[in-house]
């Protein structure tokens, strides 16, 4: 299905973005990583170095778009947990940066991508990569959950105005489940004075019942077509096996 794709994704060079590059490149699609660093060496894997909460290096990030393919695929896949922290405790800039990263640049990557392949025939999709945070309020997680809120939302917009407009792109807010990232470490090591359900996740933890990146890159993977079936414009990992 993927191999003549091309396929960008953020965060790529840890997590669920390194997992989900190495399983589309697998795949024998084209892939395309948006991070800091680079951890992928493949023939097929190109790496833009960016600092996706830096708002002036999103705006000048230049897609490279091959012309001609079948599929051209953009997973917004970066995105932190920001300070585990009641509201009146949040450092100022960590609430700047996170609303930057998990907001801002893939709402203007996703906007960026639309562009870059309106003239291309493939099929074309974005799947922005939420969490269940975006619709439960947790205490700790005001800024996660807020800006987690916002992406989805924006992500039910453009898939309503992609149908509205007859413009020829998906567009899917997937949440994954709980994954076996530095995420859950850094939510593990959080004060209870803070986040008061962290036992919950720590339980996760002990009990294995987190999931790994791979596992989950390989869900998506496998059931990539159907995720973009929900007229709502979202979606969760939850209802795939």
């Amino acid at each position: 299905m993927f191999k003549r794709s091309q396929v960008i994704i953020t965060g790529s060079s840890r997590g669920l973005g390194k997992a989900l590059a190495e399983a589309f490149l697998h795949e024998g699609a084209k892939v395309i990583g948006l991070s800091r660093s680079k951890t992928i060496d493949h023939k097929h894997y190109k790496h833009l170095k960016a600092d996706l909460s830096n708002t002036d290096q999103v705006k000048s990030i230049d897609l490279p778009i091959e012309e001609g393919l079948d599929a051209y695929v953009l997973i917004n896949n970066a995105g932190t947990l920001g300070e585990v922290k009641s509201f009146h405790n949040l450092d100022e800039q960590d609430m700047i940066d996170t609303t930057k990263l998990n907001f801002l640049a893939p709402a203007l990557l996703t906007k960026k991508f639309q562009k870059s392949i309106s003239n291309e025939k493939g099929r074309k999709y974005v799947i922005n990569i939420g969490s269940g945070a975006a619709y439960n309020a947790l205490d700790g997680w005001s800024m996660y959950c807020s800006t987690k809120a916002a992406l989805s939302m924006f992500s039910r917009v453009a898939a309503l105005e992609c149908k509205v407009q007859k413009l020829d792109l998906k567009v899917v807010d997937l949440s994954p489940g709980v994954i076996d990232t530095e995420m859950q470490s850094k939510i593990r090591k959080a004060n209870s004075s803070e986040f008061t359900e962290v036992e919950r996740f720590r339980q996760y933890h002990q009990n294995g019942e987190l999931q790994s990146a791979s596992q989950t890159a390989d869900l998506i993977i496998r059931n990539f077509d159907q995720l973009f079936k929900n007229k709502e414009g979202i979606e969760s990992l939850r209802n795939y096996k």
